[in-house]
């Protein structure tokens, strides 16, 4: 019995641990240093899995509290929508008097990203000329090919908007050729894309340009308080993950019926 309750006190003690509750876990080992101890000693298995059970209460606690804060933050944007800038000159895809901005940040070796492109393929198709996409830098993996891609990106769009674009469908729809060809396969998507103009794509990816772009990007999204990718500014309202189409849809039809 003695056992039995000492474990369900390591219990609660491991919860608190887990949730962020250090000073009661201070003062309770500080009175009973033992208890620990003396609880795995007695039934390791039973603490063991008191200790499990403790551990996925705590990750849900934590799931659902982040899962409320995110909602907070949203509803927030929806009333106060974050500034994202979009450059004159910055290739676009879709109108400009769209009622709908998507930005993404993304890095074009993130599977994650991969995901999320597909998403946004169906959204594009079912919102058409509703929806206006710009695609934003963020490479984060450190994989060797997502500066790379991303300077290709610029440089083409530099040359032809819709070619930019052409080229991250490309690479979208099967990143393992990006991983497996690296540099050459780059060189052999412009080429196919740009022709005799691919020469001046080649030469223009280490300018300033091309640099700068990436750099404000990269600042752009860490203002944001952006640490992974894909993340999604809607209209302002940010999606940050590779969410379903559904999360997507939400966000999209709240902003159209506001507008209407």
């Amino acid at each position: 019995m003695k056992s039995s309750i000492k474990l369900s006190f390591v219990a609660v003690l491991s919860i608190a641990m887990l949730t962020g509750c250090g000073k009661i876990v201070e003062s309770t080992l500080k009175n009973n240093p033992d208890i620990i101890y003396d609880a795995l000693k007695k039934d390791p298995v039973k603490f063991m899995d008191a200790l499990n059970e403790a551990a996925r209460a705590a990750q849900e606690a934590k799931r659902a509290d982040a899962a409320t804060k995110e909602k907070e933050t949203m509803e927030a944007q929806f009333k106060n929508p974050a500034k994202i800038t979009v450059a004159a000159d910055r290739a676009v895809e879709g109108k400009a008097d769209a009622p709908i901005t998507i930005v993404e940040y993304s890095d074009f070796q993130c599977g994650y990203c991969g995901r999320a492109w597909a998403t946004v393929q169906e959204l594009k198709k079912e919102y058409g000329d509703k929806i206006r996409f710009v695609y934003k830098h963020f490479p984060v993996t450190g994989a060797p090919m997502s500066t790379p891609a991303a300077e290709m990106f610029e440089a083409i769009a530099m040359v032809d908007g819709k070619k930019a674009y052409a080229f991250h469908d490309k690479i979208f729809a099967d990143q393992g050729k990006l991983r497996s060809g690296g540099e050459k396969y780059l060189k052999q998507i412009a080429k196919e894309l740009l022709g005799s103009k691919a020469d001046q794509v080649f030469k223009s990816r280490s300018s300033d340009k091309v640099k700068e772009r990436l750099a404000a990007d990269r600042a752009e999204a860490v203002s944001h308080e952006l640490s992974g990718t894909p993340a999604f500014a809607i209209n302002g309202v940010f999606l940050k993950g590779a969410y379903p189409i559904e999360s997507f849809k939400q966000v999209i039809d709240r902003h159209l019926k506001a507008k209407n």
